[in-house]
């Protein structure tokens, strides 16, 4: 390495301006402090201290952990609730030969007992590491997995260049196994220099084994304090068989029933006197709530006590990010061994897809229905896209209603070629009833004639019937609504004098054209607000949208209708005034 020398004389390493390819911080050649010179063709040891002092490097002390009861039954539970999750397979490309390749890898998963092979290859996360052996076959032209097998990692061990070997008795360090034969990874270390991982059964060892020592040590407490101790007494002057016979008394009193003992002998029990307390079973259920939260982040799904360690519910998201992980672990290196190479195989130049379980938590279609029919309530309708995208397929419109278009628009309909009966008013009655200025509405024509009796003005008949009446389409709305304006008359007040009897005609066209050329305006604002409530997951979501959307919605452009609107009426009254002048009113 090249040095240079600042103005302090300190020799330091000559800057390059290229990146460095080389490892550096290699394990191999006796660079690795750790470990000392090892030869890179033989077979490292692993570094669990648990592994090495108390089992002397053999992988049976933890197979004797994972014959406790508590240990099997959490760590099953554990695999089991990864192999529940869905399989899913998508493409990694958007090409054909992509898709084909997903097609194909998703037909070879099928085929190859895939939640079998995973189920095996979590041991790995108990263990430190596992490895599976592909074996290859033809089916036709193309290259197939004809099935997995998980081999027993105790058979295997990494030299020092990483690569998996396979020891026999001919080569106790270790054959080189064939490139792109088994699908291996490693878990649970804090650093990439150890290739066996660190499992569970790491921190699982001290846990099994204190339950172990007080069970044996509760058992020698009950069979010490569970039934007294018998006295057998006899004269000074008993020969050896008559003690002989009475020692073998005592001995059947635990088991037999019924004993005989010789004339002037006698039996007494001893109590045992002991003070304090001896809780073998709460240490019993220490080591069990330990082992629990080793494998499942939690306790509450294996000793049904709430409360006793915290929230069930905040201990059940711990226990799923475990189950993310595990499934996240088989299905990534799964995807850099065997998916790329079947993809390479057959389909040369795609990407190969992406294998992975949905761990994400169902939603509750319980709760979106209710937020749904509240923005609804609101005055705001779903696309079709939507409701098939978050309720599944199967929906369509309701009856006599136009359903919308993929992409929620209604579809232009021919206005010239309805027919005039669905301008029939009385036929399209509704079971919905709403009370307006103490007016029941129960069919369609009601709200029509309120607008003809100057009751409801255009806006409200419009927003009424949309959110009342889903069955009338936007178009029907509007054509009914212009054709009541058209006849709508002034309502004369009983006992009012009239001062003026005014052309409401011309008035009603002005607040017309107000209202087209505010449309524009307003419709960027509702646009908006439905945008923000569609894609709001909470009330509290929509209200701080509002907060934020309020300030940059302009009125500049509905202030200059208004305004034209206000100088064009105040032309139209002098000009009713200038007409009545003229008639000599």
């Amino acid at each position: 390495m090249n040095y240079e020398q600042t103005q302090s004389g300190i020799l330091v390493p000559k800057s390059s301006s290229r990146p460095e390819m080389r490892e550096v911080a290699t394990t191999r050649d006796g660079r690795d402090i750790t470990r000392g010179y090892v030869d890179p063709f033989i077979l490292q040891q692993p570094s669990d201290s648990v592994l090495q002092l108390r089992g002397g490097g053999d992988y049976k002390i933890y197979k004797e952990v994972l014959r406790d009861d508590q240990v099997a039954s959490c760590f099953a539970q554990r695999r089991l609730a990864v192999i529940a999750k869905e399989l899913q397979v998508d493409a990694g490309g958007t090409s054909r030969a992509d898709k084909k390749a997903a097609d194909f890898t998703k037909e070879q998963i099928k085929s190859m007992a895939f939640d079998n092979a995973t189920d095996k290859m979590l041991f790995g996360v108990y263990y430190g590491y596992a490895a599976a052996e592909i074996m290859w076959g033809r089916d036709g032209a193309n290259i197939i997995v004809d099935k997995l097998k998980v081999r027993d990692r105790v058979r295997f061990g990494f030299d020092g260049f990483g690569n998996l070997r396979l020891k026999t008795f001919s080569n106790p360090e270790g054959e080189l196994l064939p490139d792109r034969k088994f699908w291996s990874f490693c878990t649970g270390a804090d650093h990439d220099d150890e290739p066996y991982g660190l499992g569970l059964a790491h921190w699982l060892y001290w846990p099994v084994f204190f339950k172990r020592a007080g069970i044996q040590y509760w058992m020698i407490f009950l069979e010490r304090f569970g039934q007294p101790t018998t006295v057998g007494k006899h004269p000074t002057n008993a020969t050896v068989d008559e003690k002989r016979k009475l020692l073998d008394a005592l001995e059947a009193i635990a088991t037999d029933t019924g004993i005989t003992i010789p004339q002037g002998m006698e039996i007494e029990f001893l109590e045992a006197a002991r003070s304090g307390t001896a809780d073998y079973a709460r240490v019993c259920e220490y080591m069990d709530a330990a082992i629990a939260k080793i494998i499942l982040g939690q306790t509450a799904s294996t000793q049904g006590t709430p409360g006793r360690l915290g929230n069930d519910d905040l201990q059940g998201d711990v226990r799923a990010d475990l189950i993310r992980a595990d499934a996240d672990l088989v299905c990534e290196s799964f995807n850099e061994t065997v998916v790329t190479w079947l993809t390479e195989y057959n389909f040369p130049g795609a990407k190969p897809p992406h294998v992975y379980r949905v761990t994400d938590p169902d939603e509750d279609l319980a709760a979106r229905a209710d937020r749904d029919t509240k923005i609804y309530q609101m005055g705001f309708k779903p696309t079709l896209e939507y409701i098939r995208e978050q309720y599944g397929e199967g929906w369509e419109g309701q009856k006599n209603s136009t359903p919308p278009t993929e992409d929620g628009k209604l579809p232009p309909t021919d206005a010239a070629a309805e027919p005039e009966q669905t301008l029939d008013t009385t036929a399209l009655e509704s079971p919905q009833q709403t009370a307006l200025n103490g007016a029941q509405i129960k069919s369609l024509a009601d709200v029509i004639a309120l607008v003809q009796q100057g009751q409801l003005d255009r806006t409200r008949a419009y927003a009424l019937i949309e959110v009342g009446f889903p069955a009338i389409s936007k178009e029907q709305i509007e054509r009914l609504l212009g054709d009541a304006v058209k006849k709508t008359a002034p309502v004369p007040v009983p006992g009012k004098a009239e001062f003026a009897d005014p052309d409401t005609s011309r008035a009603t066209t002005l607040t017309d054209q107000l209202d087209d050329k505010l449309q524009s305006a307003t419709d960027v604002w509702i646009n908006r607000i439905r945008e923000l409530v569609m894609n709001a997951d909470s009330l509290e979501a929509i209200r701080d949208g509002l907060a934020e959307l309020l300030p940059n919605m302009s009125i500049e452009e509905y202030s200059t209708v208004m305004t034209e609107a206000l100088r064009v009426a105040e032309l139209n009254g002098r000009s009713e005034i200038m007409d009545e002048v003229a008639r000599g009113n």
